[in-house]
């Protein structure tokens, strides 16, 4: 097998037989050497014994971590990467032909960018029953300072990023994403922290997962809630390490919310108000958590035994006791 021109990460948990057609999707990719890394968090065997027939071929690298959220497990299959350029879906997301090359070609084409972003596309469902979250865009952007953050939403089942990048960014915050206190916005965190720190963000529509996650509409609000509840935090969080740059890409998102439509499609809107209390609620509870202020990332102890950081974080939550 070729060296790996291109690592690709995806975390799972209670997943089973389905995460085989994302697997499957990302092996009929061509034109770039690639490996694949699964970072499961369940509490059970079914997707070790789902994915049993791949890591016997040795077309999978299989790790098991203990520790649960998105973050965690994104962090953890990262620093197991033999690539500087990572790529990441999700288990219940199947990539089309040429996704793998296209959305990691803006990497590889310029060393500014540090963060690639491609569509996320909901099947076809009844939207009167149920919804698939996808993120759709028509062309091509380069964002290179806050103040161009708003143009580029993407999400993390259609993304790439330069590992070197992400450690010296102190790779994802742990509080963040599924599984996590924040509930979500992982990727919008790394996207700020990405340009603050001089990096470009680039978004492109010829990159494409397909998203099976279908959900009963009931879920709805709830879902949009949680996903405000972690943006909320992100720009509390940033905000309170002093960071008043990002409050030019947050008035762009009040005024959106305001006028217009969520970035991410629900299929028909979710309530706006479902939205607003989330926002409100994670703003406040992200004053509470301790800080890494240099790094702006949340230090609870332990928070990511798995990141390279652990030590670092450790340390801190003890400065604040």
């Amino acid at each position: 097998m070729a060296p790996a021109q291109v690592s690709v990460v995806i975390s799972t948990r209670g997943r089973g037989n389905p995460i085989r057609s994302s697997i499957d999707s990302i092996l009929s990719q061509r034109g770039v050497a690639f490996e694949i890394i699964v970072v499961d968090s369940s509490d059970d065997d079914a997707t070790l014994d789902a994915l049993h027939k791949y890591i016997t071929r040795g077309e999978v690298r299989y790790f098991r971590i203990a520790h649960r959220g998105l973050s965690v497990s994104r962090n953890f299959g990262v620093r197991q990467a033999a690539s500087d350029i990572i790529a990441l879906t999700d288990d219940d997301c199947e990539a089309a032909p040429g996704w793998l090359a296209k959305i990691t070609e803006p990497l590889s084409a310029d060393p500014r960018v540090a963060v690639a972003f491609g569509n996320v596309v909901a099947p076809l469902t009844n939207p009167a029953e149920c919804f698939a979250i996808s993120y759709t865009r028509h062309g091509s952007y380069l964002a290179s300072s806050l103040a161009q953050k708003h143009r580029v939403e993407g999400i993390g089942g259609c993304m790439a990023l330069r590992r070197e990048v992400w450690q010296k960014l102190g790779g994802f915050d742990a509080l963040l994403g599924v599984g996590a206190r924040f509930h979500a916005a992982e990727e919008v965190d790394l996207t700020l922290r990405s340009l603050r720190a001089g990096y470009s963000v680039f978004e492109t529509d010829e990159a494409e997962v397909l998203h099976t996650g279908i959900r009963p509409n009931a879920s709805k609000n709830a879902i949009a809630r949680k996903y405000a509840f972690g943006i909320a935090a992100v720009y509390a969080k940033h905000l309170r390490c002093g960071r008043l740059s990002v409050l030019i890409p947050l008035v762009a998102l009040a005024a959106r919310w305001a006028f217009g439509k969520p970035a991410v499609s629900y299929g028909r809107p979710p309530s706006h108000w479902s939205r607003l209390a989330g926002f409100v609620q994670g703003f406040f509870a992200a004053c509470l958590p301790p800080l890494n202020r240099d790094r702006a990332i949340f230090t609870e102890p332990m928070s990511d035994p798995s990141s390279p950081f652990a030590d670092k974080q450790h340390a801190d939550w003890l400065r604040y006791l």
